[in-house]
């Protein structure tokens, strides 16, 4: 397969920083649109269709910066201690038919462009390049954050240029394998709404007497000691769950490298993790079945139940409903602290209802029996992924010949996929 090395900013036809515009309209801000962040990648690269900030935009911004399908968009600020900027994101068709207004990327994000390379393959050879952690060569870090030098990457970052044909079998098969990931976390999104409509229907009903939190769940129980000398740590921070949904976990090995101060927070099947900071961004999740070597960050606050009439997944619908993250979102925006934050004492002395024993009887099986399809259509969707990860580079290097890949055998039911750009 004959290749050539090219600049990738030969690559791009377009390229635009984003925008925020302002929250009312007026003073030339006539335009509504709805802003993607780098915060909802995560969601989005999985099939998800989160709740957009939706903003106005001048006329001018938004020819320029509105997003069409083939579009990517990447990261150009932000990025923590252990996970740099430079994220990316393709943009497909029916994400943009999910808004009925125009989508730009925010202000921390540019538009990418691009002609004369098949755009998905070009988005996973962004994708790879990150992997490889490439990215660090063009960032810097001011006001304490971390900005891609986006001039830089431009000029100097080469792309693998194989032929059309050769692109377009690598980008189907790399696509193929994230439609079955999108397809497996569609239908968990349709789950959580069956059993958000059950709990709702429950939780209108109920006449136990309420109680706090505090009554039926511990806070932050387990803790790690360097002492304890784990060989590998599986790291997760804040900003790499978003409503249940896990972007990865950073691998650490602690006798070889250095382990976040954050990372001290022991988790067990049926802990809820709920971030501090925040509310309002939805940095939650619900965890089941973890490996042993799982830590997750101090910025999280660890919910445990214990109340056996209150099964994990019941108060994981409470603590997550959208009148609760208000309320918190209110608590936070009130606080001290650099950034607005609340307390585990906040979570705490919430209060719902206390189911009955007969309620709790045909309630817990049915949440439960809910939550493990998901978890299981989870695990599939983690499997898959390690799939992709392991053949993105050796797809992307021509280490492997992509001529001799059937697309057809990957899914039974799914065939290639011809929706690439």
């Amino acid at each position: 397969m004959e290749c050539r090395w090219v600049e990738i900013g030969s690559l791009i036809s377009h390229s635009c920083s984003g925008g925020w515009g302002r929250e009312g309209q007026g003073e030339g801000y006539d335009v509504q649109v709805a802003v993607l962040r780098s915060a909802d990648f995560p969601a989005i690269a999985v099939g998800g269709r989160p709740p957009l900030s939706i903003r106005y935009e001048k006329a001018s911004k938004v020819s320029r910066a509105a997003l069409m399908p083939g579009d990517i968009v990447l990261e150009i600020s932000g990025g923590t201690e252990g996970r740099p900027t430079g994220r990316t994101i393709l943009i497909e068709k029916d994400f943009l038919d999910s808004y009925s207004i125009p989508v730009i990327p925010a202000s921390f994000c540019r538009l990418l462009r691009c002609e004369g390379i098949n755009c998905t393959y070009l988005y996973y050879w962004l994708q790879d390049m990150y992997a490889k952690g490439r990215t660090w060569n063009y960032q810097n870090r001011s006001t304490g954050l971390s900005n891609f030098q986006f001039g830089l990457f431009r000029g100097e970052e080469q792309v693998r240029l194989v032929d059309s044909a050769s692109q377009g079998r690598i980008a189907s098969f790399l696509h193929c394998v994230d439609s079955k990931i999108k397809l497996n976390s569609r239908i968990n999104d349709h789950l959580l709404e069956y059993a958000k409509t059950i709990f709702e229907k429950w939780l209108y009903g109920a006449q136990g007497d309420l109680v706090s939190v505090s009554e039926v769940a511990d806070f932050n129980p387990d803790t790690y000691s360097p002492r304890e000398q784990w060989p590998i740590v599986q790291y997760l921070d804040t900003g790499s769950i978003t409503r249940g949904a896990i972007e990865g976990y950073q691998i650490i090995a602690p006798q070889s490298e250095k382990l976040p101060s954050r990372a001290r927070r022991k988790i067990s099947s049926g802990d809820i993790i709920y971030s501090s900071v925040r509310p309002i961004q939805e940095h939650y999740g619900l965890i089941l079945n973890p490996d042993e070597n799982v830590l997750v960050s101090t910025g999280f606050t660890v919910v445990r139940n214990t109340e056996q009439l209150v099964c994990p997944e019941l108060l994981y619908l409470f603590l997550t409903q959208d009148s609760v993250t208000k309320k918190l979102q209110q608590i936070a925006e009130q606080s001290v602290s650099t950034y607005p934050s609340i307390k585990a004492d906040d979570l705490a002395a919430l209060e719902l209802p206390l189911p009955s024993a007969i309620e709790a009887a045909w309630l817990q099986p049915f949440l439960e029996n809910i939550f493990a399809i998901m978890d299981s259509n989870r695990q599939m969707c983690m499997q898959l992924a390690k799939l992709r990860d392991a053949l993105l580079p050796k797809l992307i290097s021509g280490e492997i010949d992509v001529s001799r890949i059937d697309l057809t055998q990957l899914n039974g039911h799914l065939s290639a996929d011809s929706n690439v750009f």
